[in-house]
């Protein structure tokens, strides 16, 4: 619980007690009994104001706790908001490797997508696909490095598509995911056609990327910010 949380806290309580005194010596006073309490009607009416005051107390003490409650939830949610924003940062968009095959990918990928979109995906064919990343690479990079890419957009994905952040944040990872996506599309189809002809491995493949992907890429999804998308 944060200082402010238990400042509010105290400040409740405060009130609350306040609040009691107020409220004993306004009924003392609407209600005129005298001590001690001899009649019956006295002690009835009493009793059933004090009731009341003590039912209502417990109503604003739930209400207050809920505000609480509530208020500390919102702080936690932009707490992971933040920790996740820095954790797709650091690990996945500034790491410089995977930085510099995104910069191959936008380069050359339309090229290797001629290749991709020819032969059957069969991993004979991903083998020709590999020696022609090389190739372009100057042997900089290989076809591991593109799965690399591939394979850090549906982590990136998976965390948006699973709300582990706000969805006003994830519009930071908008335009690299809508780029990524168009580029690599082809590819990603090409390697889950491949597992399920193989069945080596699980049949799917960048789910999530393809399904986030295909998401921002509808008209609508800007629309719900308020933001108009040009073209």
């Amino acid at each position: 619980m944060t200082k402010r949380a238990v400042w509010v806290l105290v400040g409740v309580g405060v009130a609350l007690v306040a609040g009691i005194a107020v409220v004993a010596i306004l009924g003392w006073l609407t209600l005129g009994a005298t001590w001690p309490l001899d009649k019956p009607n006295e002690v009835s009416a009493f009793a059933t104001y004090w009731y009341s005051v003590f039912t209502l107390l417990t109503l604003l003490v739930l209400i207050g706790a809920a505000v609480v409650a509530l208020r500390q939830a919102r702080i936690a949610a932009k707490s992971r908001d933040a920790e996740v924003f820095l954790y797709i940062l650091e690990r996945y968009i500034e790491n410089p490797h995977l930085f510099g095959v995104r910069g191959f990918i936008n380069r050359h990928m339309q090229e290797i997508n001629i290749t991709v979109q020819g032969p059957q995906p069969t991993r004979q064919n991903r083998d020709i696909i590999d020696q022609q990343v090389r190739k372009l690479s100057d042997g900089k990079f290989t076809l591991e490095d593109i799965y690399h890419v591939m394979s850090s957009m549906q982590n990136i994905c998976l965390l948006i598509g699973h709300r582990f952040m706000s969805e006003r944040l994830t519009l930071e990872f908008y335009a690299i995911i809508r780029r990524m996506w168009d580029l690599l599309e082809p590819m990603v189809k090409f390697e889950q056609e491949r597992r399920k002809a193989d069945k080596e491995y699980a049949p799917w493949f960048c789910d999530d990327f393809e399904r986030v992907a295909i998401e921002m890429r509808d008209p609508g999804y800007l629309a719900r910010f308020g933001i108009k998308q040009s073209g």
